[in-house]
């Protein structure tokens, strides 16, 4: 159950963030490292205002392990949507609703695919 339900539309983008993250139950740590991120940008993420590329929030989703709609409501949050022509949306959306969380196997899928990998760390 997330806390701000009843709320999200009044949510901005690190607020619905801020909200996944209590409601993993996960450590930090355990978050940015799933999600094949530093510390530093999963940090700047809470940064009012600050919105990050469409790969980073992504890599979010498997990080915390966001279920499809969830992961559309954060990219919507940030301006950005799956998209059904972007062979790499439709990567990442196949792991997510097999509720695959492992950022190296999608990221050898994207790979394969010559799409951009997820996360901030180099590969």
């Amino acid at each position: 159950m997330r806390l701000y339900d009843e709320e999200e539309g009044d949510l901005n983008f690190t607020e619905l963030l801020r909200d996944y993250v209590i409601a993993s139950m996960m450590e930090n740590p355990e978050i940015y490292k799933r999600a094949g991120l530093s510390r530093a940008v999963f940090s700047s993420l809470f940064t009012r205002g600050h919105i990050p590329k469409k790969r980073t929030i992504l890599a979010l989703a498997i990080g915390l392990k966001l279920d499809l709609h969830e992961t559309e409501r954060l990219l919507m949050k940030a301006g950005y949507s799956f998209s059904d022509t972007i062979k790499g949306d439709l990567i990442v959306a196949r792991f997510i609703t097999q509720g695959i969380y492992d950022i190296n196997r999608i990221n050898e899928a994207l790979y394969e695919q010559g799409e951009p990998l997820l996360g901030s760390r180099s590969y």
